[in-house]
């Protein structure tokens, strides 16, 4: 990385995205809006972070010798571009247009994440390779796993949002996430401890996960307690939404994180035994 002010650029559009998420669901969450001059404020942070990316990935072709990362660039820049197609207003919208624009903001979110990760001092310094205990399920294929099971459940709230499902699919993705995110994270800290990168993301995925489903079961308490007025049940939803897009995130850099830097016991001793042998063979 040439300059660390590129990297306060990407926790800048991270954030801005994050931020973009949350104002949609102004939008969307509730007939009444109360708050739905915030939500006024969406086409234009949009507009905003087209042009931002735009220099962004214009940044990273100079300064970034990575190819890949350069790469990573120009498709975040064209998948906010059609995000911003996605969202034209055109009512009515059809449903696959809305339900596309929502989850592509969680993965928007996710990538603008991952280039922060990306560009980062401590990454540009290399993975720390540490042996993981042998295992049934290995956490690479745990990762990927909970990784997949939070997609879903963005998908299912997604669709409950829209009115297509009922809560009820939705409840039981999110105990699933909760088990899958959970159990992925503290055996990360239980086996590294000391490693910081892994205890930092574990750390910040079983926070996550956690603040998420309070603020599930804090939106479900407050539509049965109080349903007449909607202005708390669009801000927990909100909140709900942004949460939504970080436990994905965070899952994904965990899991991300996982497959740099852990290697299996099992594969490590078979390939110091090859090496061994090979060694005999020469003597």
């Amino acid at each position: 990385m040439k300059t660390p002010w590129l990297h306060l650029c990407t926790i800048l559009l991270g954030a801005s995205t994050l931020a973009l998420a949350i104002t949609g669901a102004f939008v969307t969450t509730n007939e009444e809006r109360p708050l739905y001059s915030l939500g006024l404020f969406h086409p234009v942070a949009g507009t905003s972070l087209v042009i931002l990316t735009l220099g962004l990935a214009l940044w990273m072709s100079v300064v970034e010798q990575r190819k890949w990362m350069r790469r990573l660039g120009w498709i975040a820049f064209s998948a906010f571009v059609v995000e911003g197609l996605l969202g034209i207003p055109m009512p009515p919208r059809p449903l696959p247009v809305r339900l596309s624009h929502t989850l592509l903001a969680y993965l928007l979110f996710s990538t603008t994440v991952l280039i922060s990760v990306f560009t980062s001092r401590v990454w540009n310094r290399g993975p720390e390779i540490v042996e993981e205990r042998t295992g049934k399920l290995s956490l690479q294929s745990l990762s990927i796993v909970s990784c997949a099971t939070v997609a879903v459940q963005v998908v299912l709230g997604a669709v409950f949002r829209y009115g297509v499902t009922n809560v009820i699919p939705h409840i039981l993705g999110a105990m699933v996430v909760a088990v899958l995110s959970g159990v992925t994270g503290f055996r990360v800290k239980q086996q590294f401890p000391e490693h910081r990168s892994l205890r930092i993301a574990a750390t910040a995925t079983i926070g996550i996960t956690l603040s998420q489903a309070v603020l599930g079961m804090a939106v479900l308490a407050v539509q049965v307690i109080n349903p007449e007025d909607p202005l708390p049940v669009i801000l927990l939803i909100s909140a709900h939404v942004g949460t939504g897009a970080l436990t994905l995130a965070a899952n994904v850099v965990l899991a991300i994180q996982i497959h740099r830097n852990v290697r299996k016991a099992r594969a490590n001793a078979e390939e110091s035994d090859a090496a061994s042998t090979r060694s005999q063979s020469l003597t």
